[in-house]
């Protein structure tokens, strides 16, 4: 089993780079985990567009928005790609109007989910999204889910085999 981590700031290329280094991996079965809820005109772009990049690369789409790791995979191997971390992170945040965030518990019960559905497959690949490089002044949700997501990054890239940052196109290897 490894793990491999792309990290990136939005239209980066991280997901392009992903979907190569998933293929590079040349497994027969290839997962692909949408995590994106389409909420407005701006999403579903998103969404067409990463479906027209992942034509003819024999992928099963799962769509599955929070809960990554209650996933049933029929013969518990193959390689996935987890697109994306940002939307899977909101969702589980922010599905219940209810919900105070807590970004420690949020970060462990994804990676936790994470390290579920490591189990069931030789690769994974996840994208990440670097979003910390803009402005200081956020409300207390926003600060929340920043701080989720620097906690998911930090943990991930502990137990990661490979760690790249894409900027611009341009892949840099932090880690493996």
């Amino acid at each position: 089993m490894s793990l491999i981590l792309i990290l990136g700031g939005a239209s980066s290329g991280k997901s392009e780079y992903a979907e190569g280094c998933l293929l590079a991996l040349d497994r027969e079965i290839r997962y692909y985990i949408a995590t994106m809820k389409v909420h407005d005109a701006e999403d579903d772009k998103r969404v067409k567009r990463h479906i027209k990049l992942r034509e003819g690369k024999d992928f099963i789409t799962i769509e599955k928005t929070k809960d990554i790791g209650a996933i049933e995979l029929e013969d518990h191997k193959g390689v996935a790609i987890l697109e994306d971390m940002a939307n899977l992170l909101a969702n589980e945040m922010f599905d219940d109007p209810s919900f105070i965030p807590d970004p420690e518990r949020i970060a462990d019960k994804i990676v936790s989910d994470i390290e579920g559905l490591l189990s069931k497959l030789d690769s994974l690949v996840i994208v990440s999204d670097n979003i910390f490089d803009s402005g200081t002044d956020y409300d207390q949700y926003t600060i929340s889910y920043m701080k989720a997501m620097g906690e998911i990054n930090k943990k991930l890239s502990n137990i990661a085999d490979r760690v790249v940052e894409v900027v611009a196109g341009i892949p840099i290897v932090h880690k493996g």
